[in-house]
């Protein structure tokens, strides 16, 4: 069962309308960390992590953390997490590929097993539902009775240029992959639908790792259609204030950027998001080269910045 479920209303930057209580998650992960982070030792850490498509928090689960919360503006996500986590936890791989990317001519398969041929997503559902709060089997309840027979519906929640590369992502290449991350789903989480600014503000926890992804660029663009980018300096000391106030000595920021490091977007990227280099912090740059199957010759370059804090001096705001 989920360890904790809080709500708080609000928006990411507390007027912004990159994402709301009522935005829809993301069904598959945009991001690749698990890639950057195989030869991390993260046994023992705390976790505060973005919700995001679910996945997230099952794999820092999965890696020995000790304790993970998940935080996400979204309700929806919220749901989405507590789905992922649950199936995850209770269906075998080729059901789990069932309920989630059933009917979709996206999926490559990275073998003939995953593609789960015979299996009913609705039956795939049942069988995780009352591991479910309330809200979320509320939620996803109207969405699988009014579904097509065979297909899923989720892929409400695939965006235009989503596409599954089951090869990318570790659940679905193996079996043995697949277990390890079934293990990590076995262990609690506490889910916050909040925004992550908010959620900081009010948390007496601290945490080794936050994992932001690449939301600040959600609340950067926000404030450039707004026009007010005096209002994201603003925001951006705030808020990693309240980051490095959260944070334990010698633990790590992760913010998720979808560019190589030697490209001009990547210095631009850091130089707008005021990453707290003033504050002492040490950036270390991860590099992630993907090269999706049955996209002939692409490569994708992101890179995961990981920002050490300081080990020795007290947090910003501390006497």
């Amino acid at each position: 069962m989920v360890g904790a479920w809080r709500f708080w209303e609000g928006t990411m930057t507390g007027g912004g309308t990159s994402f709301h209580g009522d935005s829809d998650p993301y069904l598959v992960p945009t991001e690749h960390p698990w890639r950057a982070l195989a030869d991390r030792d993260l046994t023992g850490k705390r976790v505060l992590t973005v919700a995001g498509s679910g996945d997230g928090p099952v794999f820092w689960n999965a890696r020995g953390v000790e304790a993970v919360v998940a935080v996400d503006v979204s309700r929806k996500a919220c749901f989405l997490t507590e789905l992922k986590r649950a199936a995850y936890g209770m269906l075998h791989r080729q059901e789990f590929a069932c309920l989630f990317f059933s009917g979709l001519e996206e999926v490559e398969p990275a073998d003939a097993q995953i593609e789960g041929s015979g299996r009913d997503p609705k039956a795939c559902y049942q069988k995780v539902r009352s591991l479910l709060t309330g809200p979320a089997r509320a939620f996803f309840d109207p969405l699988f009775d009014g579904a097509p027979e065979g297909s899923t519906p989720l892929t409400r929640f695939l965006r235009p240029t989503d596409r599954i590369h089951v090869a990318l992502f570790p659940p679905l290449t193996s079996q043995a992959a697949y277990r390890a991350w079934a293990a990590g789903a076995a262990r609690p989480v506490s889910i916050v639908c909040a925004p992550v600014e908010r959620f900081l503000e009010e948390t007496a926890a601290s945490f080794h790792l936050i994992y932001l992804s690449n939301i600040l660029e959600y609340v950067r663009r926000d404030f450039l259609l707004a026009e007010d980018d005096g209002g994201f300096r603003r925001f951006l000391e705030r808020f990693w204030t309240r980051v490095d106030r959260a944070l334990e000595p010698a633990g790590a920021v992760g913010v998720y950027i979808f560019q190589g490091q030697d490209t001009h977007a990547f210095s631009h990227a850091m130089e707008d998001l005021a990453i707290p280099l003033h504050m002492g912090y040490k950036a270390e740059f991860i590099p992630v080269t993907i090269r999706p199957p049955g996209l002939d010759k692409a490569v994708w370059r992101h890179t995961l910045v990981f920002l050490v804090k300081p080990a020795s001096r007290k947090s910003l705001g501390e006497a």
